[in-house]
């Protein structure tokens, strides 16, 4: 007799960590995407520095400057221009959430979601700044 109630007594703990786990999924769903785009939030950060100390130094270069750059999304990234503003748009659940932007000495123009790693290219011809990708 002793050892069925040892049994369904653990079976109740084992019940009950079960149901706590259910629980908690939802919430720890939550804190798994907000970690993930912070992380997201800090690379884009990290990339829109980098290309705007690369623009400002190629736009006092001379003619044939080139300079490679990585951006590494972890999630969703839209690259757009507008005029001499290029903007690095970060989405979370389908929603724009927050925006880095790089100014340019002339109008470029781009508009490229990027998912995975991307290569740009910062080049200085025929006294313009330009940015292509690949």
């Amino acid at each position: 007799m002793a050892k069925a109630q040892s049994s369904l007594e653990f079976l109740l703990v084992i019940a009950a960590g079960i149901m706590l786990l259910l629980l908690l999924l939802p919430s720890m769903n939550y804190a798994m995407k907000a970690i993930v785009f912070t992380m997201d939030v800090v690379s884009a950060r990290d990339f829109a520095s980098s290309l705007q100390a690369e623009v400002d130094q190629a736009s006092f270069l001379s003619d044939g400057t080139k300079k490679q750059l990585i951006a590494k999304p972890v999630g969703e990234w839209r690259v757009s221009t507008r005029e001499n503003v290029l903007s690095v748009s970060l989405f979370l659940d389908g929603e724009e959430k927050k925006v880095f932007q790089v100014f340019f000495p002339n109008t470029i123009s781009m508009d490229l979601v990027a998912k995975e790693k991307t290569f740009f290219v910062v080049k200085k011809e025929n006294g313009k700044v330009l940015i292509e990708y690949y």
